[in-house]
């Protein structure tokens, strides 16, 4: 399924109600580019997916059934996860506005991590930063080559992806929405729709239509 930003502001609600609070007690690499989290909260079992996979858009769920691992061998994201994750407290899940990334501040008595995950089509990543934003571990590495803008390395800092020009929803009036959508040009009005207002996915833009 296409998580949009919409979708994810649910999800995100559905999570704090059911994670915040929780320990982390395993990490691991379900598949070389899905991170797997078991979350003990309220008191139960959880299960946390979060996926850079390119072909399914990136995604973030919850699962009923024990993760397993997908790979052999451990990746470098999953090394500083093991170090700084696990045995952590997960303090808050956040969404930036309109936005499909996934923000979760871990604590431990040595520190605190934020692991962000984008789910941003082909450009998904996940990516584990210490509190002064400096980048610890990507699944994906991306350098200055491939992005000048953002360079996601470790040692780097962490740069957010740029806002979309687009109106916010919870800003929306009918005369605002209309005047975005005639400045779209011809396209069709679901294609119009994404173009004018923020957090909103073609799946989305067409059910509205």
């Amino acid at each position: 399924m296409y998580c949009d930003a919409l979708t994810l502001s649910a999800l995100t609600d559905e999570l704090r109600h059911k994670l915040i609070g929780g320990r982390v007690q395993r990490v691991l690499m379900v598949d070389p580019l899905t991170v797997g989290l078991e979350l003990y909260a309220h008191p139960q079992r959880h299960y946390l997916i979060l996926s850079a996979q390119p072909e399914q858009g990136g995604r973030a769920h919850l699962v009923s059934y024990k993760l397993r691992r997908g790979v052999r061998s451990a990746s470098p994201l999953l090394l500083r996860l093991r170090k700084h994750a696990r045995g952590a407290h997960l303090i808050t899940i956040e969404q930036p506005p309109a936005e499909r990334i996934l923000q979760l501040t871990l604590e431990r008595h040595d520190g605190t991590v934020v692991l962000i995950a984008e789910l941003m089509g082909r450009r998904s990543n996940i990516i584990l930063i210490e509190e002064d934003t400096t980048i610890l571990e990507c699944v994906k590495h991306v350098t200055a080559h491939q992005n000048r803008y953002r360079v996601l390395l470790p040692g780097h800092p962490y740069v957010p992806p740029p806002p979309q020009q687009k109106l916010e929803v919870a800003a929306l009036t009918a005369g605002r929405l209309n005047k975005a959508l005639q400045q779209q040009g011809d396209e069709l009005l679901w294609q119009r729709l994404v173009g004018a207002v923020r957090g909103v996915s073609p799946l989305l833009a067409r059910e509205v239509v």
